[in-house]
């Protein structure tokens, strides 16, 4: 039937899957169910133990009452198979996941289930259109140069607007309320998710670096007019007087750390130029240092709100102290799934806020055909590529300006924060908190862009709602994606706690009060689960027939180990 199936296979397939909206996941389970898994019969297709794996996965992936449903809505059953009973002689823990489903959809036996022509993945597709967004002549030649591609809307969108972000000079700002302050620079944190190979960086390349390369070149013709006039002026320098030498900025640095960044910054202060960070993988940016302060992800933190620093310089033997007043630095990368989950995990529920500031993105596997160009669509591609690249240099013109909220953008912006507000208080995830807490700012940051982009041959000072909705919506399809991300993380790890919890109460012939267990736990283990989660972690053990678990009569919980896990 097939060849044996490898656990990191299964382990890939149980990413891409867990990575999607959860309005997609049960839809496409019942695609596949429906469709592509052979269903258990006499003659010898559907093996009874493969069909038991998949309910296994399903159990393991959705719970006993999702994962009914699914069933009856696929109707995944035959004269000799009724999936649904045979469910009650399935006992948790479940050693299947959601990726015996996906390979038993993709075996040959039978019809195979291709993602490309899912019906329900293309359902599923970016929440917004490029021509939602941006105005139709500059949304048609985005379109010639995604027409092989393919990239999600979503992808396309974020991306330039990164390299929109980049051409817009420092100072150049949203203010949201008056009457609070309350103002964000145009800069953006974004960062594409997707598996090794899934042509992460071509994306950058085709809407990032290409297009700034008009920019780029005035910049370097700037600093080489600079750089001309320092070295006339050196030669009649009769005084000795001290001329500073001009410094050359960059529209983009690739990979950059945080030394090389705050040089960088001190010369932009002058040019009034903002800066592009590209980085091809994020995981350095995200590592997460508890015990040193001043680290590179704390710079960060500090750059996407615009705020400047102080640094001192040796020159010329003495001590020269330095200051960028404000930044204005966006950061364009990716980073693959498995190591976003660990960075997530290590970090402990992202305690400073770094991933909640970031628009994560996912970039679906997908199978590029490249083609044999045409000359004509040589020439199309030539002038698309043209054409944004003058885009961006006409935005580059631009004075720094502080726009506003129209009237009836604040009343919608103002209702969205509310809301985001309300949703963070009553989530009881701190890395969920995080994020809803920092959606009003992302919602902000990329509707000053969008407007721009929007009214770029008539400023628009007044940002309007339509606006602020297209951000709205991009924001919240990067937010639940997030969010679903760090729930996963989260339920994968259950497994690790329970484990722990055991092996702590096992050490006790009688029941063992919380507090004691609590003791016994690391310090990180500590930071990383609260009482509450270890309290349902206790409460499933007892449940799944491992533990044991006694209430005192102030409400105090002792639990007590029955058997080792399985």
């Amino acid at each position: 039937k097939k060849s044996f199936i490898s656990e990191v296979d299964l382990k890939k397939e149980e990413g891409w899957f867990s990575r999607l909206q959860p309005e997609t996941q049960k839809p496409l389970a019942i695609e596949m169910l429906s469709k592509y898994v052979v269903r258990r019969n006499e003659v010898g297709l559907g093996e009874r133990n493969d069909c038991i794996k998949v309910l296994c996965g399903l159990l393991n992936f959705f719970g006993e009452e999702e994962a009914k449903e699914i069933l009856i809505k696929s109707d995944w059953s035959s004269p000799n198979w009724n999936p649904i009973k045979e469910m009650k002689s399935i006992y948790p823990p479940y050693r299947n996941t959601i990726g015996s489903l996906i390979r038993e959809a993709k075996s040959e036996s039978g019809e195979r289930w291709i993602y490309e022509n899912s019906a329900v993945i293309k359902q599923s597709k970016s929440a917004i259109t490029i021509e939602d967004v941006f105005p139709t002549e500059l949304a048609s030649n985005l379109r010639i140069l995604n027409k092989y591609l393919k990239y999600e809307d979503h992808l396309v969108i974020t991306s330039f607007c990164c390299a929109v972000a980049a051409s817009l000079k420092l100072q150049t700002k949203l203010e949201l309320n008056a009457a609070t302050d309350y103002e964000v620079v145009t800069n953006l944190f974004t960062a594409t998710v997707g598996l090794s190979g899934s042509m992460k960086t071509a994306l950058t390349t085709t809407f990032v670096k290409k297009p700034l390369a008009l920019v780029e070149q005035q910049i370097k013709n700037q600093y080489i007019k600079n750089l001309k006039q320092y070295i006339k002026d050196l030669k009649n320098n009769k005084d000795d007087e001290e001329i500073e030498e001009p410094n050359q900025t960059q529209i983009i640095i690739s990979d950059a750390t945080e030394e090389s960044l705050q040089r960088l910054l001190e010369s932009c202060d002058k040019e009034k130029q903002s800066v592009l960070v590209l980085k091809d993988e994020l995981s350095g940016l995200f590592v997460f240092d508890r015990y040193h302060k001043g680290t590179e992800r704390q710079f960060y933190l500090l750059l996407w709100d615009g705020e400047g620093f102080d640094v001192a310089r040796l020159h010329k033997g003495k001590n020269v102290f330095r200051a960028a007043k404000e930044t204005q630095v966006s950061v364009c990368g990716n980073i693959q799934n498995d190591l976003l989950a660990k960075l997530m995990k290590d970090s402990s529920g992202d305690p400073d806020g770094l991933f909640a500031r970031f628009l994560f993105l996912p970039n679906p596997p997908k199978v590029i055909k490249l083609p044999k160009p045409t000359e004509q669509e040589k020439k199309e591609n030539r002038q698309a590529r043209n054409y944004v690249q003058n885009f961006l240099l006409n935005i580059n013109q631009l004075m720094p300006f502080t726009y506003q909220l129209s009237e009836n953008g604040l009343a919608l912006f103002n209702k969205y924060h509310e809301e985001q507000q309300v949703k963070a208080i009553g989530c009881k995830r701190a890395a969920a908190q995080a994020i809803y807490r920092k959606s009003p700012a992302k919602v902000a940051k990329l509707s000053g862009i969008i407007n721009i982009v929007r009214s770029l041959d008539n400023l628009e000072e007044f940002v309007p709602a339509d606006v602020i909705e297209a951000a709205i919506k991009l924001v919240d399809f990067s937010d639940k994606f997030t969010i679903n991300f760090e729930n996963q993380i989260s339920q994968s790890s259950e497994e690790i706690l329970m484990r722990k919890l055991l092996r702590v109460s096992g050490k006790a012939q009688s029941h063992m009060a919380w507090r004691d267990i609590q003791q016994r736990l690391s310090q990180e283990d500590r930071a990383r689960w609260d009482k509450e989660t270890c309290t349902k972690a206790l409460e499933k053990l007892a449940h799944m027939g491992m533990g044991e678990i006694k209430m005192s009569d102030k409400g105090a919980i002792y639990f007590k180990k029955l058997k080792d896990w399985n």
